[in-house]
């Protein structure tokens, strides 16, 4: 996606073409995997969920497309476009489309 390889950047335009929403289930693709960060793109039909899980690296959604829900240990949180959430690592979380939805899925690497 990268309009420029050698440049010192990395740039990704109309992040929902990345991947098409499926009838059912979830589809994804990974668009970025760098040394500090790995950024997927997902694409949920209505009702599909990403089941309780925990990482063990902070994680970022940006939804961009639909609506759904997310749980984060004992909250939940509605899930619009525009909307951005971060989680705690080991913390549980879960996410379920509503609607057709695309988001962006970014997890960041340790450092050092």
């Amino acid at each position: 996606m990268s309009e420029a390889p050698d440049a010192p950047f990395f740039l990704a335009r109309s992040l929902g073409g990345a991947v098409e929403t499926p009838e059912q289930g979830a589809a994804s693709a990974k668009v970025y995997d760098g040394p500090d960060l790995t950024l997927v793109v997902l694409a949920l039909a209505p009702g599909a969920e990403l089941g309780e899980h925990t990482s063990r690296r902070p994680v970022a959604l940006y939804v961009f497309e639909g609506a759904g829900r997310a749980s984060v240990g004992e909250a939940e949180v509605g899930l619009l476009p525009g909307t951005w959430l971060r989680v705690e690592p080991g913390a549980v979380h879960a996410v379920k489309a509503t609607s057709a939805m695309k988001l962006a899925l970014m997890l960041v690497k340790a450092q050092g």
